[in-house]
């Protein structure tokens, strides 16, 4: 019997030792005060209730489950002396008992830190001396340990059972009870927090750890484009051109034979904001003269902005002798609406009347006046803003010509729009394009100021002028 309970002494107290789990766990102190009682035949006759006193030391040996050693000191008084025959009176008895110990609790009490708090229950395996015997013994008990903050304190009773190997002259095995109050020490095992692991490496340095890093050696080039994955990305865009050389880095170059070098779309090459794929000259910008103004291709039209003038025959506006404006005309005037449109920076525009230089100059001019106002009521109708037109008539002062054929006549018999002012307008209002661009076909011929000199001898005194 002895033999087992030292084997298994021996047992628990490896476990605590050498469990890895617990290695830096505090020790659990505990000790008791206890009322000893017999209560077991013939101790009963022969003993007196006494006392003991008992300390434990404890560690965890599982989730609310702590195992430990036990040194217990007790006595029994003297009850006199036995009423069997053949009894001496033994008189008081002392007690030493060394057990291990392992006790269980409720996990609904204390904190996690915590190993005593709550019922529990216990047993134990005990090696009792009395006198000169050593004999091996079991031990329950159960109790409450209530904790007080520094210390915990409970009541606990304890049960030990003692063998009585044939002894000569009883061979009845003894049994005591302690009723006593528990104080424990040293509760909060203070496991100390496990160090963090260490991060996980970074071998090129960027700032993805390489479990993460698809190029855990190349370090990611951080510009805004896949810098989740740790690869760098040389030609984000994919068109070929390495973005150190790439104006736009993230948009593709089309390719389409126009400054394909700098890595950039163009999708209005010529700038005439028709874009390329709806462009049929792509590279060629479209003159808003009214004639196929969509296509992206330069035209001649009914009409031509030549700097900053735009100058029609009188005799596609009016009959003869006459300020009506005809229906053939309607055409133009449109053409000339659109032509507003798409120039939203036009501030002041004057139309202006000219004839040629036969008959009465007075007359003339009010023949060449009563046409810039009907052009002028013509195109308010249309929507232009009356406040930016101004309607004058020069008659036949200023000509372009000196011949007195049909063809200098003829010439010089006009309607002219004329931009006096222009203002700034955001950028990227109206398509029109620049004045040098819409150099088509030019209908006056700015370099000839002797033109514009009017010249009395070469008028003639004509009241049917047209």
């Amino acid at each position: 019997m002895l033999r087992r309970l030292f084997a298994a002494t021996a047992l628990v107290s490896t476990l605590l030792i050498t469990t890895g789990a617990h290695a830096e766990e505090r020790w659990l102190l505990r000790a008791n005060g206890a009322l000893t009682l017999p209560v077991s035949a013939p101790q009963t006759e022969l003993f007196g209730a006494g006392g003991a006193v008992s300390l434990e030391v404890d560690r965890s040996l599982a989730p609310f489950v702590t195992a430990g050693a036990r040194v217990r000191l007790g006595f029994l008084s003297d009850a006199g002396s036995p009423s069997a025959p053949g009894f001496a009176d033994p008189g008081a008895a002392g007690l030493l008992d060394l057990g291990i110990v392992v006790r269980g609790r409720l996990p609904f009490f204390g904190t996690a830190d915590q190993r005593s708090p709550g019922p529990w229950v216990e047993v134990s395996g005990d090696m009792v001396v009395t006198g000169d015997n050593v004999r091996g013994g079991l031990g329950a008990g159960a109790g409450w340990t209530f904790d007080l903050g520094v210390v915990g304190v409970g009541p606990a009773v304890h049960w030990l059972h003692t063998f009585q190997p044939g002894d000569q002259l009883d061979g009845s095995d003894a049994d005591l009870l302690f009723f006593g109050v528990d104080g424990v020490f040293f509760d909060e095992s203070h496991v100390p927090e496990q160090a963090p692991p260490p991060p996980p490496p970074d071998t090129d340095g960027d700032g993805i750890v390489d479990p993460e890093d698809q190029c855990p050696e190349e370090p990611e080039d951080v510009d805004g484009f896949e810098d989740a994955d740790g690869c760098p990305d040389p030609d984000n865009d994919g068109d070929g051109i390495l973005d150190v050389d790439d104006a736009c880095p993230m948009e593709p170059e089309d390719f389409d034979e126009f400054r394909d070098e700098d890595g950039c779309p163009e999708w209005d090459n010529d700038g005439d904001e028709i874009v390329d794929a709806d462009d049929e000259c792509p590279n060629y910008p479209e003159i808003v003269n009214g004639v196929d103004d969509e296509d992206g291709c330069p035209d001649e039209g009914l009409i031509q902005l030549v700097n900053d003038r735009i100058v029609l025959e009188d005799e596609i506006f009016f009959g003869f002798n006459q300020a009506f404006i005809r229906r053939r005309a309607y055409r133009h005037l449109e053409a000339i609406i659109e032509l507003w449109r798409q120039h939203p920076e036009w501030e002041s525009v004057r139309i202006e009347g000219h004839t040629d230089g036969r008959g009465n100059s007075e007359y003339n001019m009010r023949l060449s006046q009563s046409r810039a106002e009907h052009v002028m009521g013509s195109l308010v109708e249309r929507g232009m803003p009356e406040s930016m037109l101004t309607a004058q008539g020069f008659g036949d002062t200023r000509l372009l010509t000196r011949g007195d054929s049909e063809g200098s006549m003829q010439r010089n018999r006009r309607v002219e729009f004329v931009v006096l002012s222009r203002r700034r307008v955001p950028a990227g209002q109206g398509a029109a394009a620049s004045a040098d661009a819409e150099s088509a076909t030019a209908l006056t011929s700015p370099g000839d100021e002797s033109a514009a000199t009017p010249d009395a001898s070469d008028s003639a005194e004509a009241p049917d002028s047209g």
